[in-house]
């Protein structure tokens, strides 16, 4: 999700970068799940910024391989390598990863770019609940290599007019990322929320909140 950014961060960037959405998978969410009753599907997205340092990354969508995903969830996955030309960018220039948290449907894609120089952003209140709860995730999509891990807490710049938010609240470990110009901000929210409204009424979507103390 796309957002306006109402912080108040000083400007870095003359420009604003281009920011794509990438189509990267469709879901049909079991009959189990908490929104399944109003809507069985769910798209997946992941963002691409187009920044002067190189290609910064934001979300890589459902992965490949694991059974139990498969069978509950159907993923029908678009290849980041395609995604990512749609942008007009290649997986090579890709330098930054940023997941917003590391439920399957935000790293499934991590692998194709580790063992690489590329550095993940990564709350660390994620890698914690990861090496908690293996029902959490898929911890071999999840789990960048160590030297690639950029362990964070809370808020950071990671670029020039990049800067990771802190935003708990669908997970402990959630976070954002505001692009910060002279001609404008913007915010790539990804599952801050489920709709815009909740903003508007400020009160969080039961559904898409993990606890009882992150709620609005």
């Amino acid at each position: 999700m796309l957002i306006c950014a109402v912080r108040q961060l000083p400007a870095s960037l003359t420009s604003l970068p281009t920011v794509t959405r990438l189509d990267l998978a469709t879901l049909v969410r079991p009959e189990s799940h908490p929104e399944a009753g109003v809507s069985r599907d769910c798209a997946v997205f992941g963002y691409v910024i187009d920044h002067p340092d190189g290609a910064i990354l934001v979300d890589t969508g459902v992965g490949q391989g694991n059974a139990f995903i498969d069978d509950a969830y159907r993923p029908q996955c678009t290849d980041l390598h395609d995604a990512l030309a749609t942008a007009g960018v290649t997986l090579r220039s890709v330098v930054t990863v940023v997941n917003s948290h590391l439920h399957f449907d935000h790293c499934g894609q991590n692998p194709l770019l580790y063992g690489t120089d590329v550095a993940f952003f990564v709350g660390r209140l994620e890698i914690e609940q990861v090496d908690r709860d293996p029902y959490y995730t898929d911890s071999t999509w999840a789990l960048p290599p160590l030297h690639q891990r950029r362990l964070v807490d809370g808020d950071l710049e990671i670029a020039e007019g990049v800067t990771i938010l802190s935003t708990p609240g669908h997970t402990a470990g959630h976070q954002s990322v505001l692009i910060d110009s002279d001609e404008g901000r913007i915010v790539i929210g990804a599952q801050v929320v489920w709709n815009t409204q909740e903003f508007i009424d400020e009160i969080a979507t039961e559904s898409n909140v993990d606890s009882e103390d992150l709620r609005i």
